[in-house]
């Protein structure tokens, strides 16, 4: 937890969610929808996208963590 919390310190509109009762770990995005415009909905995507992409393999290596998949 408190490594999710540093790197949380670090990241740019996302961070990191651990939902310990159901073994999740995720990158979230939250922000008031009032002013929203498309270029900051882009600019979300892109960052969560990016940290998920760049945390993923970090986390496997270090807690055996595995992606989610449907």
């Amino acid at each position: 937890y408190e490594e999710a919390l540093h790197m949380n310190f670090h990241m740019y509109n996302a961070s990191l969610i651990i939902n310990s009762r159901d073994n999740v770990l995720a990158v979230k995005y939250k922000r008031i929808v009032a002013g929203l415009t498309e270029s900051e909905v882009i600019e979300a995507i892109e960052s969560v996208g990016y940290y998920a992409e760049m945390l993923a393999e970090y986390f496997s290596k270090n807690y055996d963590v595995k992606k989610l998949s449907e």
